[in-house]
């Protein structure tokens, strides 16, 4: 009998469960996690939890920020070793697939991203490595580019939010901006200036977006 599709509660105890399995705690965890983000849009009982993510109402999976590490090439090698690259799209949903390409050079990319913002989010100025991301101004499937100017360094959370254009940097000013929607806790990053290395129309595209959205 075919297992039916876990929900999104399903989900994010299953996201904290992995964090206590130690080989692929971060990267699986991190799939799991950004398998079923981009789906909220379309399902009701998802996007009630981000919208309490963002209003500061709901609780993030324990021990999230310690907990979320880059997706390593040995991790993605493991998974799609599991399912065969050749019909890997049969068992992973298209969301996961692309994702799973697009991460065969992150460990690379976060490194560089690592070293260019002296390990601390370009926005919070963290220093928790295990809770840093490299994070894709505009989505690698549009520029298909792992170039440092292409990235950002951002906290786990912050980059979630970057990713929905509930937070983004005006190219101009340099000056973080963050959603109405959004609780106090990130109103208070609104206005940080930032010094960023990063490409003019990649990050204006995506600040676009957050003003169209």
């Amino acid at each position: 009998m075919k297992t039916p599709p876990l929900n999104i509660e399903q989900k994010l105890a299953l996201d904290n469960n992995l964090q206590q399995i130690d080989m692929t705690r971060g990267s699986v965890s991190t799939i799991v996690r950004r398998d079923y983000m981009p789906n909220y849009a379309s399902d009701a009982s998802a996007r009630s939890i981000i919208n309490k993510w963002a209003d500061g109402k709901g609780n993030l999976p324990a021990n999230y920020a310690s907990s979320v590490e880059s997706i390593t090439d040995k991790s993605i090698e493991m998974l799609i070793g599991k399912t065969k690259l050749k019909t890997a799209e049969k068992y992973l949903d298209k969301v996961t697939y692309s994702l799973i390409q697009s991460r065969q050079g992150q460990p690379k990319f976060r490194d560089t991203l690592l070293n260019i913002y002296e390990g601390k989010c370009v926005i919070t100025q963290c220093a928790t490595p295990s809770a840093l991301e490299a994070a894709h101004v505009v989505p690698y499937a549009e520029t298909k580019s792992i170039s440092p100017d292409q990235g950002l360094l951002l906290r786990a959370d912050i980059h979630t939010l970057f990713d929905l254009y509930l937070i983004s940097i005006n190219p101009s000013s340099k000056l973080v901006e963050v959603d109405g929607s959004c609780c106090d806790y990130y109103q208070s990053y609104s206005g940080r200036k930032v010094n960023l290395n990063v490409c003019h129309s990649s990050l204006s595209k995506h600040y676009q977006r957050f003003l169209d959205k």
